[in-house]
């Protein structure tokens, strides 16, 4: 079963996992900065570029947990930019397709059902069932970077439901993780009325989005091995990898 705490550790007590962070908070810092100086532009330049960086960051991430591999935030740049890439194949035209389905659908109902309570319970629905059909293709995308796994509509309809119910439980979960890291400083900060536009608290809201990142690719690595179904090639390359990493663990 899907774990945080695992999640959590796996997080931290990657090989320079505080160093990584750190170098990917820096932008998220000056976005936070930007926006409360006013500087509108300049925000939305540099967070449009950050939520992709973060959004590469974890995709990655996500892959290299499936992967086995002894990272999973990567600086490598070339790397970051391919999968960003790769990504948008798979994303932009999902969303495209299933938004429109989603606003057709939602059209018709406010137009053939007079209540608007249920137009609003029906529309809620199909959104939802909109947005976990792309999460799932980009899921299953993220779990071997194979862009062809995005549009196996067999493997996206047989995940769905189960990943929306796992990101139902991961929600709660993520904003304990969040509670646990920021909780004690603010409370501090709090305490000793020292005002929250602080810099150090900046510095410590930005550090924690990205290991929110690395847990939440850690996490979602994970609900991808449970719940989308793969070739038995592909689970046997899998066990096969994690058995020989085990064994040159042993063998160190």
């Amino acid at each position: 079963m899907s774990s945080i705490v695992s999640a959590f550790n796996d997080a931290f007590s990657e090989k320079l996992s505080f160093l990584k962070i750190a170098i990917y908070a820096i932008p998220v810092f000056f976005c936070i900065k930007f926006f409360m100086a006013g500087k509108m532009i300049e925000f939305n330049i540099l967070s449009y570029i950050t939520s992709c960086l973060l959004y590469a960051l974890m995709t990655v991430g996500i892959n290299n947990v499936r992967e086995n591999n002894r990272e999973i935030l990567t600086l490598n740049p070339l790397k970051l930019l391919i999968v960003y890439l790769k990504s948008l194949v798979v994303t932009i035209p999902q969303g495209i397709l299933w938004g429109g389905i989603g606003f057709a659908a939602t059209t018709f109902c406010a137009t053939t059902i007079p209540d608007e309570i249920t137009v609003l319970v029906f529309s809620i629905i199909i959104w939802v069932i909109v947005g976990t059909i792309c999460f799932t293709a980009y899921l299953s995308f993220a779990k071997y970077l194979d862009i062809r796994d995005g549009y196996n509509f067999q493997i996206i309809f047989s995940s769905c439901f189960d990943i929306l119910a796992a990101i139902i439980f991961y929600i709660p979960q993520i904003i304990i993780a969040a509670a646990v890291v920021i909780g004690p400083f603010a409370y501090a900060f709090w305490l000793l009325h020292v005002p929250f536009d602080h810099w150090f608290f900046i510095v410590l809201c930005s550090l924690a989005i990205v290991a929110n990142v690395s847990i939440t690719a850690n996490y979602f690595a994970q609900i991808s091995y449970e719940y989308i179904v793969t070739s038995d090639d592909r689970r046997d390359d899998y066990q096969i990898t994690k058995l020989v990493d085990e064994m040159d663990v042993n063998k160190n």
